[in-house]
Parts: C-alpha cells; sequence; structure tokens
C-alpha cells in the first residue's frame, strides 16, 4: 500500500471513529471539504492540503508526519514482514536467496523495490553467517529459524536506536542502515555490551599490531611471493617501543576485563 492510500485509510478510519458521513466530515474544514473531496482523500486518489492536514492530524491525536508517513515502529514492523516475507518459501535455502538477490531475478519494479533488494543482500549477508539460536551448532534446517531470530534481535535493537536518535518514519534508507549496522555489529561480537566493548577493544589493538603495520611496512615480491620490507623514514627504536605499547595494551585490557568479570581470563 504507497501512502497517499495508507493516508486515505487512516482519514477514513478517523471519520467513523467519529460516526460521521463523508458530508459530516467535510463540514469541519473551512472552507467546507464537499463529499467528493472527502471520498478523493479517503480512496488516496488526492491528499487533503497542508492546512486541512494539519485539522486532520489534530483530529487523529497524530503528527502530520506520522500521518503522511506512519509511525517509526510501524515503519520497522513492515521492514521486519518484508524480510520475513524472503524467507517464507519451500524449501527454503539461504544461498538460492542471496544468488537471487544479488542477481536482480526477483525483477523489481521500481527504485523503492531495488533499494530494498540491496538492502536485504547487505543485511541477510551477515545474518545467514551469524548464530542467533542458542544451539551448539547450526545445521542446514536451521537457517530459516536462525535468521527470524536475527531478524527480530536486529528488529529491538534498531527500535532502541531509533528512539535515541529521533529518526522519523519517512527515513527508510537510514532505518535500513541501522538493520544492517546491527547485524554487522553481532556478527563482529561488537554489541554495546560490556562484551561487545572488550571485543571491539581487542580487535581494534589487534588490527593496528598485526595487520595495520605490516601492511604499511611490507609488500609481496612480484617474482617468488615473498614478504619484504618497503622503502620508509620510520624510526627502528620508535617502531619497536610501539609495538611494546600495543602489545601492553592488549594485555592491559585483558586484565580489565578479567578484573571485571567481563573476560575469563584462563591463564
Amino acid at each position: 500500500m504507497n501512502e497517499n492510500k495508507q493516508l486515505g485509510a487512516q482519514i477514513k478510519a478517523l471519520r467513523l471513529s467519529r460516526n460521521e458521513s463523508q458530508i459530516e466530515f467535510g463540514k469541519n474544514f473551512f472552507p467546507v471539504a464537499a463529499r467528493g473531496v472527502v471520498s478523493r482523500w479517503e480512496s488516496g486518489k488526492v491528499v487533503p492540503t497542508a492546512e486541512r492536514l494539519a485539522k486532520i492530524a489534530e483530529m487523529s491525536g497524530k503528527s502530520v508526519s506520522e500521518l503522511l508517513h506512519g509511525t517509526v515502529g510501524g515503519k520497522i514492523s513492515q521492514i521486519v514482514e518484508a524480510l520475513s516475507e524472503l524467507l517464507d518459501t519451500p524449501n527454503f535455502d539461504p544461498n538460492d536467496l542471496m544468488a537471487n538477490l544479488s542477481s536482480g531475478k526477483s525483477k523489481s519494479k521500481d527504485k523503492e523495490e531495488r533499494e530494498f533488494e540491496n538492502f536485504a543482500f547487505d543485511f541477510f549477508r551477515y545474518i545467514f553467517s551469524d548464530k542467533y539460536l542458542t544451539k551448539k551448532s547450526l545445521q542446514s534446517a536451521d537457517a530459516k529459524e536462525n535468521a527470524i531470530k536475527g531478524i527480530s534481535y536486529c528488529a529491538r535493537k534498531v527500535s532502541e536506536v531509533a528512539k535515541e536518535i529521533n529518526v522519523q518514519a519517512f527515513q527508510t534508507e537510514l532505518l535500513y542502515k541501522l538493520f544492517t549496522k546491527e547485524a554487522e555489529a553481532h556478527f563482529a561480537e561488537e554489541t554495546r555490551t560490556n562484551e561487545g566493548l572488550f571485543n571491539l577493544a581487542m580487535l581494534s589493538v589487534e588490527d593496528i599490531y598485526a595487520k595495520k603495520i605490516p601492511k604499511l611496512l611490507y609488500g609481496k615480491r612480484q617474482n617468488d611471493g615473498k614478504s619484504v620490507e618497503l622503502p620508509n623514514s620510520i624510526n627502528k627504536d620508535y617502531l619497536q617501543e610501539l609495538e611494546k605499547i600495543l602489545e601492553n595494551c592488549e594485555d592491559e585490557i585483558y586484565r580489565l576485563g578479567a578484573r571485571l568479570g567481563i573476560y575469563e581470563d584462563e591463564k
């Protein structure tokens, strides 16, 4: 249902809740809205003027934005429903779904559908690679149930974030990004928890120490693939001291996590 029809349905519901005919409902406005005008509003063929929208919003106890675009909660529910529908196929196979989304076999009709499919592809990349069920090991038959759990988890997190940063219902693209961000964070075990912060800190230090510094300083020879140090002006003593600091930092993060019960020290 497009937004004009959604608005029309809300106007009709409001009129019926007031036990008014279309003629009676039109008399709430100045100038009066004719019966035919109200009918076109309700069918979604015409959108009321800004002044009349404001009056309708006042009568319904909603904001104009909610009338036009719905609520954020409603939009999140729509996204959940659309994602869940992609899983609702006989003999569900996540590989088939990803192939269809990436190749465009679903034959999207418009920009909104293409944007949704691009989002769904990015979102499910993390969901299908992650674990949301409490089972020790997941079988291929668990993929659908696990994905449903993942969608529900991300929806809860997005609802919390959307409320805090004041996301509006019409900001669909932003909501897509928030869904994908939550799925990515769960996959990387970098959630907004003590454990997530611990993992983020550890992985960030490790990334600098084990990946970024070597990537900066070394390259592979094309003839034999051996790693060689690239020309640079870095002071060797400075590099050694920096590596020691990073190594000590990693140890300190472990100790802090163990002391606060965030990380169980196995040593």
